[in-house]
């Protein structure tokens, strides 16, 4: 018999999707990849174009970044960017510090697979959990850990300013994740996340130029767009 899909389970996928492979995002959800894949492409999570930009940032980040951040950056899946990557002949450089992520984050899927939320069915809603160095909250009762437990920060922000549109999600100013204050939660695009990460790595007084110089682009091109002179045709020179 098939598992349905219920909204939170959607969350979780949309959460999961772009930062993992499908197979260990079918691990961690307890699906077939098949399923995942199926349901990833419904919600339209599948595949999408790559522009000139994707590959610069590609280019840039894929070399010596962690692949789990890589994923989150780009929001597409490791078999996305590794294909990409082959394309443009983009080669990952070893590093102690990358192989000592790579092994982190098998360790913490091994974690999930074997683990879970073990007081799923016993905790009260209510109930808080850490896991995976998270901090959850039990906010429903159905005997599914995915769909019972949800991200403390999340709760916190759904509960002041209501559901979480789709396409957003919510970050923490100061990068601090046990700081839980409302003041401290920002409600961003996925496309707001993946430029601030773009530049996040250079020092603040560069961040702060390339922001700066972001924005003037694109007044700049909104100006040439509004003030273009429409193309003149051979009848127009009469």
């Amino acid at each position: 018999m098939k598992k349905r899909w219920l909204p939170a389970d959607d969350e979780r996928l949309r959460e999961l999707y772009g930062t993992q492979s499908a197979e260990e995002v079918a691990e961690l959800l307890g699906r077939t990849l098949s399923a995942v894949v199926s349901r990833a492409s419904s919600l339209g999570l599948g595949k999408r174009p790559w522009t000139k930009a994707d590959e610069d940032q590609l280019r840039e980040i894929y070399p010596r970044s962690d692949m789990a951040d890589i994923c989150r950056i780009t929001g597409r899946t490791t078999t996305a960017l590794r294909a990409r990557a082959a394309i443009l002949g983009i080669k990952r450089v070893d590093s102690p510090n990358r192989r000592l992520a790579n092994q982190r984050h098998s360790e913490y899927l091994r974690r999930c697979r074997e683990e879970g939320f073990r007081n799923s069915t016993t905790a009260p809603i209510g109930a808080e959990a850490v896991h995976g160095g998270k901090l959850y909250r039990k906010v429903a009762d159905t005997g599914d850990s995915h769909q019972d437990w949800k991200l403390m920060h999340r709760v916190i922000w759904e509960e002041v300013n209501g559901p979480i549109p789709e396409g957003n999600l919510v970050v923490f100013r100061d990068g601090n994740t046990k700081n839980l204050t409302i003041e401290n939660l920002e409600l961003i695009t996925k496309a707001e996340r993946m430029r601030r990460h773009s530049i996040a790595r250079y020092p603040r007084e560069i961040h702060s130029a390339a922001v700066a110089l972001g924005f003037f682009r694109a007044k700049l091109k909104r100006l040439e767009t509004e003030n273009e002179e429409p193309e003149r045709t051979a009848g127009d020179l009469g």
